[in-house]
C-alpha cells in the first residue's frame, strides 16, 4: 500500500515505509466558552500535537458525538468508526478527550496463503471448530518452557522495531484463564527478556487467521488500576484544566476505548529453511496457537506494548477466506 492512500494523520508520524506505518493522534473537544486554563492548553500543544477544537455539547451533544467519530474513523482507516456510542454525550458534557493508535504492518517474513489450510482450534468452552491455520518454518525468537508453564514465539514486522508475540500455556490441561491472571506488565517483560535471550531458532509456527473488534468501558479497569478520584464528582481534581476563580467541578463520566485487530498472512517474502539431505537433523520445535492463546505488538528497543489481546475461540474471530 502507497503512503500516498492512507488517510492524513493529526499528531506524530511515528514510523513509515512503503509498507509499514504507524500513526499516533489525539485531540481535545471543549464546550466553546468554557474557562480552559492558558496553561493546559499550551501542554496539549506542546506534548499531545493537538490543540482544543471548541464544540456546542450544549446545543447539539449528538452532532458533537458524530463529529469525534468521524474523526476517530479518519485517523483508523475507517476501522473504528463508533468510538463514542450513542448517549455518551450529553449536555453537561464539558470536554472529550480522544486518542487514535493505527497500526498497518507486513511481516518480515510472510506466510505462504497456499500452506494455510482448515485446521481444529479449541476454544476457551472447549468447543472445536474448523478455521484457517497459517503455517511457516523459519528462523524466530522462540521460547519453549514447560517448567515455567508457557510457550512463545516472536515474529517480526518489515523493518524489525516493531513485533507480535504470541504466548500461550505450554501444557494443553492447563485453564486458560488461570494462566492470563498471572499475566501482567512485569510478567510480559521477562518474557521479552527470554525471548531476546533464547534468540532465533528454526520453528514451525501455526496461528490462525482472525480479525476482531472490541469495545469496552474501560472506568471500572482503570478503577481497580488506583484511578478512582477523577471518576468521583465530589472528590475530582482537575484545577489545572481550569482557569483560575472558576468555581465550576470536573470529573471524568466515561473512558470508552474501541480496538480493531487482524492478522493474515500478509508479508515481504520469506526465505526457505531447509535441513541437508542425508544428515540426521531433529525436527524443530512447533508452535501451534490451536488453543487459546494472548498476543501483543511489542516495541523492541522499548519494550513498550502498544496492542495487547487475547484469542480464546478464533473460529468466532476468522477472518472471511472470500
Amino acid at each position: 500500500r502507497r503512503a500516498d492512500d492512507v488517510p492524513r494523520f493529526e499528531g506524530y508520524r511515528l514510523w513509515e515505509t512503503n509498507r509499514f506505518e504507524l500513526r499516533l493522534a489525539n485531540a481535545l473537544w471543549g464546550q466553546a466558552g468554557f474557562p480552559f486554563a492558558e496553561p493546559f492548553l499550551e501542554t496539549l500543544e506542546r506534548y499531545y500535537g493537538g490543540g482544543l477544537r471548541t464544540a456546542d455539547f450544549e446545543g447539539d451533544p449528538e452532532g458533537t458525538r458524530r463529529q469525534v467519530n468521524d474523526w476517530a474513523a479518519s485517523r483508523t482507516a475507517g476501522r473504528i468508526d463508533e468510538l463514542l456510542p450513542a448517549g455518551s454525550i450529553t449536555t453537561m458534557t464539558r470536554f472529550v478527550l480522544a486518542n487514535a493508535v493505527y497500526l498497518l504492518a507486513d511481516w518480515d517474513r510472510q506466510f505462504d496463503s497456499e500452506k494455510t489450510k482448515d485446521e481444529q482450534f479449541t476454544a476457551i468452552d472447549g468447543r472445536s471448530r474448523q478455521v484457517r491455520m497459517m503455517e511457516q518454518t523459519d528462523e524466530f525468537r522462540a521460547v519453549f518452557d514447560r517448567e515455567a508453564g508457557y510457550q512463545a514465539v516472536e515474529l517480526p514486522y518489515v523493518g524489525g522495531n516493531l513485533a507480535m508475540v504470541f504466548v500461550m500455556p505450554s501444557r494443553r490441561e492447563t485453564p486458560f484463564r488461570e494462566f492470563e491472571a498471572a499475566v501482567n506488565g512485569a510478567w510480559l517483560t521477562d518474557r521479552f527478556a527470554e525471548l531476546d535471550a533464547a534468540g532465533e531458532r528454526e520453528t514451525v509456527v501455526r496461528i490462525p487467521r482472525f480479525e476482531f473488534e472490541t469495545a469496552t468501558r474501560l472506568n471500572g479497569p482503570l478503577r481497580e488500576l488506583g484511578m478512582v478520584s477523577a471518576f468521583d464528582k465530589v472528590d475530582a481534581n482537575f484545577d489545572g484544566v481550569m482557569a483560575d476563580g472558576s468555581d465550576l467541578q470536573l470529573y471524568i463520566s466515561h473512558v470508552f476505548h474501541d480496538t480493531y485487530v487482524a492478522v493474515d498472512e500478509t508479508g515481504t517474502e520469506a526465505a526457505a529453511a531447509t535441513g541437508s539431505l542425508g544428515e540426521a537433523q531433529s525436527a524443530p520445535p512447533t508452535f501451534a496457537a490451536d488453543r487459546p492463546f494472548l498476543f501483543c505488538v511489542r516495541d523492541r528497543p522499548t519494550d513498550a506494548v502498544l496492542f495487547l489481546g487475547r484469542v480464546v475461540d478464533a473460529a468466532a474471530a476468522a477472518i472471511d477466506s472470500g
